[in-house]
C-alpha cells in the first residue's frame, strides 16, 4: 500500500509541497484505494482491450548499438 511506503509518502510530501493540490502531479496514477475497490472484471477486460493494442505501443531504442 503506497500509504505505508515511507518513498512514495516522502514523494506525496515532496509534491504536495510544490504542486497545488488539483495539479496533475497529485493524481493518482493506479487509482485511490477507494476506486479500485470498485473495479470489475469486465473493467479491466475492457481497458486491457482498448490500450493494450499494438496500435498505441511505441517502442524507443537509444543507445550506442549497430542497427544490424
Amino acid at each position: 500500500k503506497a500509504e505505508n511506503n515511507v518513498d512514495r509518502r516522502a514523494y506525496t510530501f515532496f509534491i504536495k509541497s510544490l504542486s497545488k493540490n488539483n495539479s496533475a502531479y497529485m493524481q493518482e496514477t493506479l487509482g485511490t484505494q477507494e476506486n479500485v475497490k470498485n473495479f470489475t472484471r469486465q473493467n479491466l477486460i475492457s481497458h486491457y482491450k482498448k490500450m493494450h493494442d499494438p496500435s498505441n505501443i511505441t517502442i524507443i531504442v537509444s543507445g550506442n548499438f549497430d542497427e544490424k
